[in-house]
């Protein structure tokens, strides 16, 4: 009885919270007064001039900074291609996780981000197919979760968005809060199943996985890199952040950061 009167008391925070930010239509993006490379304008499109570098449809940072707090981290460079994958190596807290979150707007930053020629602070974040470390289910079934935010979900699509990943579970499967019912590599195969089926559903032309083989078994972990090999090949954008070796194998470009943090 305690817990559920916490829990609806949480909830109305929550909504509290929600209210709030229509009210206040903020966004992340680039951090006042830093400099930024021209004009991405406001139509989704950018004219380039002769020589310039970032191919169209391409993701490109360029000194870029992630902020957290009173510190920005290493300065970034990379430009990740239509059928590539680029891999981000680095030391815990060098920074990795962070790029990633500047891409989905969900950190501030320096220097410049654009996809398509466009900074990612002008653009929703619904462009990036994402799976984080966390793989953050819900509770229903396999198929809901992958399917998330999907009004008219394909369910031919789910059934090869979930062997693509290695998640070898039926779609029909109920999971509790938390995605309960499934072990710490299955959760994660689903959460990468669903950011994959975002890419083959057409709704994004980039795909982040943020460690997405840190619970599996070396197997596994093969018949996972094969498919985000094979997705880069059908001529996805793949950003992969990953500790293991083995990763090098499929990466086209391998970006290193630094693990020392620099004092904005």
């Amino acid at each position: 009885f305690h817990a559920a009167a916490e829990g609806v008391a949480a909830t109305d925070d929550v909504f509290d919270v929600l209210d709030s930010a229509r009210a206040m239509p903020v966004r992340r993006g680039r951090v006042a007064g830093a400099e930024t490379a021209g004009d991405p304008g406001r139509s989704g499109s950018v004219a380039r001039s002769e020589g310039e570098s970032g191919a169209v449809g391409s993701v490109v940072l360029r000194r870029m900074r992630a902020v957290r707090g009173e510190a920005a981290l290493a300065a970034v460079d990379l430009e990740a291609l239509p059928g590539t994958v680029t891999l981000i190596e680095g030391p815990s807290g060098a920074g990795k996780s962070s790029v990633l979150a500047v891409l989905r707007g969900a950190c501030d930053y320096e220097g410049s981000a654009t996809v398509d020629g466009v900074e990612v602070s002008e653009l929703a974040p619904t462009w990036l197919a994402w799976a984080g470390q966390s793989p953050g289910l819900i509770a229903g079934t396999v198929h809901d979760n992958v399917t998330l935010g999907d009004d008219d979900p394909d369910p031919r699509l789910v059934a090869r968005a979930l062997d693509a990943a290695g998640a070898d579970v039926p779609a029909r499967l109920t999971l509790g809060v938390q995605g309960a019912g499934l072990s710490g590599g299955q959760a994660q195969r689903v959460a990468v199943a669903r950011a994959m089926y975002r890419v083959l559903r057409g709704r994004a032309h980039v795909l982040a996985l943020d460690e997405p083989s840190s619970a599996l078994d070396a197997a596994t972990e093969a018949r996972l890199w094969a498919s985000v090999r094979a997705m880069a090949d059908d001529g996805t954008i793949v950003l992969l952040v990953s500790h293991r070796t083995t990763a090098r194998e499929i990466a086209d470009r391998i970006v290193a950061l630094p693990a020392r943090e620099v004092v904005a």
